[in-house]
């Protein structure tokens, strides 16, 4: 274990291992004399396997409030990937950087008086990318990035209104995750206001949408469209049989207090196979991995603002 301090505040977004067995952490910093200011640059930390800082990288100027993450590429380089934090205008960006973190491109999304952030980004064997992108105005915006940093194509999704699959009117929605299916075809999973006729509102769900091999809609699932209860944290799986697991937050689930881990399983067709309750738990975050096509590690974590438990938190580990 090791602990990177300097004159500056720094926070961790994310980390991965890198080809060599190290580690590589992305996030930003702030000037302790200007805590109070938005403004952020982005930093870089490569260690060893054994947590010794090799190398330490910043990007931008303080004020220019940066978030950002990192995603190994095949070729053994990364790409850098994140947003301005700016409430009406950030721009999102992708930089690509080869395996002795020189910068080899870098792609500036967005428009003016927009705000916009890449949600995911998922790398293709060729070495292009798909990315996932939340736009104030078009709200998923879809971008397939060539491996020298092109735009491919740009395609727009759920943008509001009435949808024939669902039945229903919705709101606003924006994607999480985004992931490559085994017929070279997408998911989507996130989050969505859908009108609940019970309750006469707009309550917040999770979806999921396939998408063909050049990003066309093939269907679109929302789950508990009429219970009344909230669910979000939306993290889909592709099962070896095509079938999708989606694991998600709800919020009140009856009888519980809090926040807590749900699952429900799809079809390839995207047809409901079943959900059930994986932790009674108060939940405040929650990330699943996948080992060969059949065992699942889910990760959560929970506080006592958010469940009942007499603890101040809990980190669980369930094997599904």
């Amino acid at each position: 274990e090791q602990s990177y301090v300097s004159d500056i505040k720094i926070y961790g977004r994310n980390s991965i291992e890198t080809y060599d067995g190290g580690v590589l952490i992305a996030g930003f910093e702030k000037e302790l004399s200007n805590m109070t200011s938005s403004g952020g640059r982005i930093i870089l930390i490569k260690t060893d396997r054994n947590g010794q800082e090799l190398i330490r990288k910043t990007i931008g100027q303080f004020a220019d409030d940066f978030g950002a993450k990192v995603c190994l590429t095949k070729d053994n380089g990364f790409v850098l990937y994140g947003e301005e934090f700016k409430y009406d205008e950030g721009n999102s960006f992708i930089m690509k950087f080869n395996s002795c973190y020189e910068l080899e491109w870098t792609r500036i999304f967005g428009a003016p008086n927009e705000y916009d952030a890449i949600w995911d980004i998922v790398e293709l064997e060729d070495g292009s990318f798909y990315t996932v992108n939340f736009f104030s105005s078009n709200r998923i915006r879809v971008f397939k990035i060539s491996a020298e940093g092109e735009v491919l194509f740009v395609k727009n999704y759920l943008p509001g209104g009435f949808d024939a699959e669902l039945g229903r009117n919705y709101g606003n929605a924006w994607a999480r995750n985004i992931l490559v299916t085994h017929d070279n075809g997408l998911l989507l999973g996130g989050n969505i206001y859908i009108e609940d006729f019970d309750i006469g509102q707009h309550v917040l769900k999770s979806f999921v949408l396939k998408l063909d091999s050049v990003g066309n809609r093939e269907w679109l699932y929302a789950f508990g469209v009429d219970s009344g209860y909230v669910n979000n944290q939306n993290n889909p799986i592709e099962l070896a049989d095509s079938s999708i697991l989606v694991l998600c937050n709800y919020i009140n689930y009856p009888g519980v207090d809090g926040m807590v881990s749900y699952c429900y399983k799809l079809n390839k067709e995207g047809e409901l196979l079943w959900h059930k309750l994986i932790d009674t738990v108060g939940q405040s975050n929650m990330a699943a991995v996948l080992f060969n096509d059949s065992t699942i590690f889910l990760l959560t974590s929970s506080n006592a603002s958010q469940s009942s438990i007499d603890v101040e938190g809990r980190v669980r580990v369930l094997k599904m």
